[in-house]
């Protein structure tokens, strides 16, 4: 899934208030009427006064999308390639396992700088599976101990409405895993992918205190590894104690240590969560007094909108 915007559209003697979605190969439209406008029919596109204004074979499209209007026109004369919107970079160990896009292997093969597998290998950054039917879910529980504590295990399934495996199958199949969906991309006009991480700071999702964070020196030690995020999420759950988790504290201040505000990423995971929503979240905002107003501001927001991408006026 690309950007969308709530706006207003002109086309032609229409006009429609309504959502409009930027895709990677595509312009679309929902209101009153639609409209899709593949990229690659595009004959002109300009953006001036917070209008989008995209000319192509069936007429002239004007997206009034604000301060949007200039960020989408660089995203669409610039498109993402697949392995960026994926992920995959530099120096990283790829695994493929039934994955048989052509063009998908043709890119990965063309990068000299991955370290690429047919098949499961330990320690691999990215793992690309493909899930076909229900009975392809079960192996994810097996492909978690093939990832880095920071890695992540993309299931590349058919699209449709003829598709056996829905998004919430691989969903319900990754929880059981212990495993958090994070992100759906367009794999092909085919397939969509989910990407699957271990959520919590690697932590046992049934432990709590010091054996929750029995194995913290392994995940202090990828911090020499500048893209390596964490996501400090459900916290709560592994504490031993009450609201304020005092037991926590020592942890956390060992992970902000290694990685500084910028690389830590907040969360509740309503789904599982022991204390209150604002518990949770005032654990962060008043009792971590390590923490300055400005590295609240990144861990709750900030982290989680620059590693996915996400800037403020897209």
């Amino acid at each position: 899934m690309g950007s969308e915007a709530t706006c207003r559209v002109r086309f032609g003697a229409q006009v429609s208030e309504g959502k409009a979605l930027l895709e990677t190969t595509e312009l679309l439209f929902r209101g009153d009427f639609r409209l899709r406008i593949p990229f690659s029919d595009i004959e002109t596109l300009t953006a001036e006064g917070g209008a989008l204004s995209v000319s192509f074979g069936q007429g002239t499209a004007v997206f009034e999308l604000g301060r949007k209007a200039a960020v989408w026109e660089t995203k669409i004369r610039n498109p993402r390639g697949l392995l960026d919107k994926l992920g995959v970079k530099a120096g990283m160990r790829v695994s493929v396992l039934g994955v048989s896009d052509g063009s998908f292997l043709g890119q990965l093969e063309r990068r000299d700088d991955l370290d690429c597998y047919i098949g499961p290998r330990p320690d691999s950054d990215l793992v690309f599976y493909a899930a076909d039917t229900l009975d392809d879910l079960a192996p994810l529980d097996t492909l978690r101990a093939s990832i880095k504590p920071n890695g992540a295990i993309w299931v590349v399934s058919p699209k449709g409405k003829g598709a056996v495996v829905k998004d919430t199958d691989v969903m319900t199949a990754a929880r059981e895993a212990g495993l958090v969906d994070t992100k759906v991309a367009s794999f092909s006009d085919t397939h969509t992918a989910l990407k699957l991480v271990i959520p919590h700071m690697a932590c046992p999702l049934d432990a709590k205190g010091k054996d929750a964070f029995a194995g913290i020196g392994k995940l202090l030690a990828l911090a020499r590894y500048p893209n390596v995020t964490i996501m400090v999420s459900s916290a709560p759950c592994f504490s031993g104690e009450a609201y304020p988790f005092r037991d926590l504290h020592g942890p956390l201040r060992q992970i902000y240590d290694c990685y500084g505000p910028r690389r830590m990423l907040w969360g509740a995971d309503l789904s599982r969560l022991t204390s209150t929503y604002k518990e949770c979240l005032d654990h962060f905002r008043y009792e971590l007094d390590f923490l300055s107003a400005e590295d609240r501001e990144w861990i709750l927001g900030r982290s989680l909108a620059e590693a996915l991408n996400w800037p403020e006026n897209a």
